[in-house]
């Protein structure tokens, strides 16, 4: 690894230490390193890192603003690996409708299910998730709201070969975690 390489490893550590770069792991950060050598400006300087994964995280928002297939398109890999996928009526029609406030925070959803820091499945319905992720301050819409609450729901489709997937169904502000009884 080269020194620039690895001053840009400890700048970019630091910041997920101090949250800036909530969720993203240090897998990617390698890996966005790597293809940044070459097709940007020749280093693996960090603005380039940081350019290449809002990029990524904006393309799959308009993906999924852009479908008109009706069809849930892929979002992300949780926590645990299985693919996250969103609707375009589910971000419109219900995210957006009844939470619009989550619009500009919609990197916070990715943080959450890339890397959650609480995760509960619900009793009454074990293919409901909820998983949780902080909220910085300057983020945050209402005084009251610490947490986002992301939800969902987990189902084995023909269509996707019986293989588990998620399918995003709601993220909003809380301001408490739930607790497991």
């Amino acid at each position: 690894m080269l020194a620039h390489d690895a001053v840009a490893l400890l700048i970019v550590r630091a910041q997920l230490d101090a949250g800036r770069l909530h969720g993203i792991k240090v897998n990617q950060l390698l890996q966005s390193v790597v293809y940044l050598k070459r097709v940007n400006c020749g280093r693996s300087c960090i603005s380039c890192i940081m350019n290449q994964m809002e990029q990524a995280a904006s393309d799959i928002w308009e993906n999924i603003e852009r479908d008109t297939s009706g069809t849930p398109q892929p979002l992300v890999f949780d926590s645990e690996g299985v693919w996250i996928y969103c609707s375009r009526a589910v971000w419109r029609e219900h995210i957006l409708k009844y939470h619009p406030e989550i619009e500009p925070v919609r990197d916070l959803i990715i943080a959450a299910l890339i890397s959650p820091e609480r995760r509960e499945v619900d009793e009454e319905d074990t293919r409901i998730t909820r998983v949780y992720v902080a909220v910085l301050a300057d983020r945050v819409p209402f005084t009251h709201a610490m947490w986002l609450r992301v939800i969902v729901k987990y189902v084995t489709p023909a269509e996707r070969d019986y293989q588990r997937t998620g399918l995003l169904t709601s993220a909003y502000f809380v301001r408490k975690r739930e607790t497991a009884a």
